[in-house]
């Protein structure tokens, strides 16, 4: 997930405040774990990233409506053997006195009201979790990362020269940065220097894992947020993801949303079995309508879908019986014209959508709820 890079997390926070970055990242975090099974994460978002720091382990699990005692849906991978050994290489200035690794996170941490002991502390929570298993952990050659497949893989950027700076920009990402510092374009260009080049970073990363890439784009422009996949059967597709979805998302309570990932297994099992734009689209969809079946305020939601489904019922029977008077004045054969018009007007009606009404019902998610609460 592009979205979990720890210099998106801090251009977040510094650029939208704390409220509406965790919000965001929290949508991220909901959206990637409905899609997959787990998450593959860097040790440097996890140990960098301010959203990261702020949950903790106990947390994401909260977030994702798990027992905190429960083993996170995520893999962490690392150049090291473990999370601590991680931390142990970061912290210490490598690569002939210069320290190799620059610190997201102390730069907006102020945002938050936290100080760099209050970082550290943060961030043992998650070695200490790590060392307790609750998280696995992935070595990998990070010598092996095809940064130059990667960035050519992306849309070619329409101005020639901010092209050319961009695939000539080097492997080695502190690098990359200083370069893109340095060079005589404006601030605008530079911020979007910096995005493509953690997005082809972030591919990199994917397919050196074998994993999907995702990205969420809440640009909030005409289009809407969509989501980005990089996979090596699905390159480039993009695909509109609905605002009231993200915002329920966002908004659920960790219970809810335990709810909500229960009820759309078909339409996980439909993004994953899709191997087109046009499916993923298709499964987008159905997962978007459970999420704002089972949202914060599902009742209400619950309430008005049934009504709108009895109406459409009630117009489609009013409309066939219509069509059978008009028919018998003008036609010959009536019944026939009348059958037709009822089938085609039968066909308009969202049957499929019963089902997953009966299972969002009310009272069928305040007794999971009470369950829930009462198991934990």
């Amino acid at each position: 997930m592009v979205d979990f890079d720890s210099t998106v997390q801090a251009r977040l926070f510094a650029e939208h405040g704390p409220t509406e970055a965790t919000s965001r990242l929290i949508t991220s975090l909901r959206v990637v774990d409905l899609l997959g099974s787990r998450t593959v994460i860097t040790a440097a978002e996890v140990l960098d990233g301010l959203f990261f720091l702020l949950l903790g382990p106990e947390g994401v699990l909260d977030c994702l409506g798990m027992d905190v005692r429960s083993k996170l849906p995520l893999m962490v991978s690392g150049l090291t053997e473990s999370l601590a050994s991680e931390w142990d290489r970061l912290i210490h200035p490598t690569n002939h006195g210069r320290q190799s690794f620059s610190w997201s996170s102390d730069s907006v941490a102020h945002t938050v009201g936290w100080n760099s002991s209050r970082l550290t502390r943060a961030r043992q929570a998650w070695i200490r979790a790590a060392t307790a298993g609750q998280i696995d952990f992935l070595h990998v050659d990070r010598s092996s990362l095809d940064m130059g497949s990667a960035r050519q893989q992306l849309t070619p950027i329409p101005n020639p020269p901010l092209q050319r700076l961009w695939l000539g920009l080097p492997d080695n990402r502190s690098d990359a940065y200083t370069l893109i510092a340095d060079a005589d374009v404006t601030d605008l260009a530079k911020r979007d220097l910096r995005r493509w080049y953690d997005t082809a970073y972030s591919l990199a990363i994917a397919r050196q894992h074998q994993a999907e890439l995702l990205e969420i784009n809440p640009s909030g422009d005409m289009m809407g947020p969509r989501l980005r996949t990089e996979s090596r059967t699905i390159i480039k597709a993009s695909t509109p993801l609905s605002g009231a979805m993200t915002d329920d998302l966002a908004a659920m309570t960790g219970a809810i949303y335990s709810f909500t990932r229960q009820r759309t297994e078909t339409a996980r099992l439909e993004w994953h079995r899709s191997s087109t734009a046009l499916g993923r689209n298709r499964a987008l969809k159905s997962l978007s309508y459970g999420v704002r079946l089972v949202s914060s305020d599902h009742g209400h939601t619950w309430v008005k879908t049934v009504r709108r489904l009895i109406l459409s019922s009630l117009l489609v029977i009013v409309a066939a019986v219509a069509a059978f008077l008009v028919s018998i004045e003008v036609l010959t054969q009536p019944f026939i014209v009348a059958f037709i018009a009822f089938i085609g007007l039968c066909l308009q009606v969202p049957w499929s959508r019963i089902p997953e009404l009966r299972d969002t019902a009310p009272k069928r998610l305040d007794a999971y709820l009470s369950m829930k609460v009462t198991n934990e």
